[in-house]
């Protein structure tokens, strides 16, 4: 077993979960950007919110939402939601949000490539990229003293998909080229990463 840190698990996960997506990619390059929106949907839609009704908003005194603070300003918040009630108010607003969330991941399913269409090559890199990144992932949020360890054979694993990346950059290989410069840029930084642990 090959002892390994927290942070270079990270790090490799994060690299082989960015190269997933730019398999997944479309030559708009809307995917990705889709990809980090959906992750963090919800929040904005909630501070977007939240503060345009902050900022203009009234409470049911008529005092400008803007003016309040603390405890008065959120319930003041949850009120306007709740068409005057804060109860009703506290049960729409995640409501709102999680119908963002929903309209953000029917997007981003829209976005991406379909698997079906990949070839065998991008396949075979996408799900080890896939599987590979959960495990480290997995590795990396151990706790306290158990440290990250890896067999050969999956350092073996992510050396030889490392090589496989280099081969599907080739000129035949990857045909969307936004895909090719980030999958390159994601190569060059496994590359490096794998370098550490000689």
């Amino acid at each position: 077993m090959q002892p390994i840190t927290h942070k270079w698990a990270k790090e490799v996960s994060g690299v082989l979960q960015r190269t997933a997506a730019c398999v997944l990619i479309k030559q708009g390059g809307s995917f990705l950007a889709v990809a980090a929106l959906k992750k963090s949907f919800s929040k904005l839609v909630a501070v977007s919110l939240t503060g345009v009704v902050a900022a203009f908003g009234t409470a049911g005194t008529g005092t400008a939402i803007s003016t309040l603070s603390g405890a008065a300003a959120q319930s003041a918040l949850l009120a306007w939601f709740g068409l005057g009630s804060a109860t009703v108010g506290a049960f729409t607003l995640p409501a709102i949000t999680a119908a963002g969330t929903w309209l953000a991941w029917r997007t981003f399913k829209r976005a991406g490539r379909d698997t079906k269409d990949l070839t065998k090559e991008e396949q075979n890199i996408l799900h080890r990229c896939w599987s590979l990144g959960i495990m480290l992932n997995d590795e990396a949020k151990k706790k306290g003293k158990e440290k990250p360890h890896l067999a050969p054979e999956q350092i073996d694993d992510i050396k030889q998909l490392n090589a496989d990346m280099r081969h599907y950059l080739r000129d035949d290989g990857c045909q969307i080229q936004i895909a090719r410069g980030k999958i390159k840029r994601n190569h060059t930084a496994l590359s490096k990463l794998l370098a550490q642990l000689s």
